[in-house]
């Protein structure tokens, strides 16, 4: 017996953002993991120059039988 909301994938609050810029891009990812490695907090809501959001605040939910297209 299936259930009626048999949720199969949910997605909440999902962002993502990139930069223009390769080098640049390159230098955050180098940044962000040496803050991680030593512990320190960044703010991942900011967005650095030359960063933009591809995806802000995206929610979505698929349940059994449903397709997205």
């Amino acid at each position: 017996m299936e259930l009626a909301n048999d949720t199969v994938i949910k997605v909440e609050g999902l962002h993502k953002k990139f930069c223009r810029h390769l080098r640049r891009s390159m230098f955050y990812g180098t940044l962000d993991v040496t803050r991680d490695m030593l512990g320190w907090r960044y703010d991942t809501g900011r967005l650095r120059p030359q960063e933009f959001w591809a995806l802000e605040d995206v929610n979505f939910e698929l349940t059994r039988g449903e397709r997205w297209a």
